[in-house]
């Protein structure tokens, strides 16, 4: 049978030498030696392996299943394993899909507040799932964090309630909180007692530009403004949805969405409606 060298069998596969001999030390690949010289010699066989493991590679198996696959000879181990992959693959797809949602979420609301339109409206509040609440902000940063999963923690939302009295705004609560959809779609379980309260209620809606650490009476006077406008009469209750753009440590750059129930329902929802 021809023999090759390592050079040669790299150039036809557009392998690196080095990979070569990374799969030799794997177990992968078995070339002869030449008893002469000490050279490794490659044949058709070696080429096979090294397309097995190329084939296998492109499937995203890991070498320690490729081996598994290689080396046992069964069918049921190479099904098993490949719709182990197809599983996780099918995981991974629905939690990039929910990422680009919120990608796309995000860039919308820099887009509409750095647009200045600010732009009141009538929106269902998102059906969520509270994953953490707590009176103060910092328990979920400093205890509760570790409790989540690194998906939980990249697609939730974290909302401050108030409660609204005449012209002061009283802290509540922050809610770490992910959208029921999301959940679902990966596959979360979550008991149905952890909805959130306001969840389908239709809210007058604002989007803002947090200038100030702290939510102010201007920042919700468009609200209360348009609702006075609409004959609608408003809860006092308040949702703060933070939003921050580049890092938790930008405040030039922190955006807010601003939540607040209506007392009745509304059958029609306008989302484009301005104040």
């Amino acid at each position: 049978m021809e023999t090759y060298k390592i050079s040669q069998i790299a150039r036809l596969l557009g392998l690196s030498s080095d990979t070569i001999r990374f799969y030799e030390k794997k177990g992968l690949v078995h070339p002869a030696t030449n008893p002469d010289n000490q050279y490794r010699e490659y044949d058709l066989n070696n080429i096979l392996e090294l397309l097995d493991i190329i084939y296998y590679r492109h499937l995203d198996i890991s070498l320690n299943d490729i081996q598994s696959i290689c080396t046992s000879g069964s069918i049921e181990t190479m099904h098993e394993l490949l719709l182990k992959k197809k599983q996780e693959t099918e995981e991974r797809i629905r939690y990039e899909q929910q990422l680009l949602k919120k990608l796309t979420h995000i860039s919308e609301t820099y887009q509409r507040v750095e647009s200045n339109q600010n732009i009141c409206s009538i929106k269902a509040f998102p059906t969520s799932v509270i994953l953490f609440e707590s009176e103060k902000t910092s328990d979920f940063f400093t205890q509760q964090i570790a409790h989540l999963t690194q998906d939980q923690f990249v697609l939730c939302s974290l909302y401050k309630t108030y409660q609204l009295q005449h012209s002061d705004i009283l802290p509540v609560k922050t809610i770490i909180a992910l959208e029921q959809d999301i959940m679902e779609e990966l596959h979360m379980s979550y008991p149905q007692e952890h909805m959130m309260e306001a969840q389908h209620q239709p809210c007058v809606f604002l989007v803002i530009h947090m200038l100030h650490s702290q939510i102010q009476p201007q920042d919700i006077e468009p609200l209360l403004r348009y609702a006075k406008q609409h004959n609608l009469t408003l809860q006092n209750t308040l949702y703060l949805r933070e939003i921050p753009l580049t890092s938790y440590q930008d405040n030039q750059n922190y955006y807010a969405e601003l939540y607040i129930p209506l007392c009745e329902d509304v059958k029609h929802v306008d989302s484009e409606q301005e104040k």
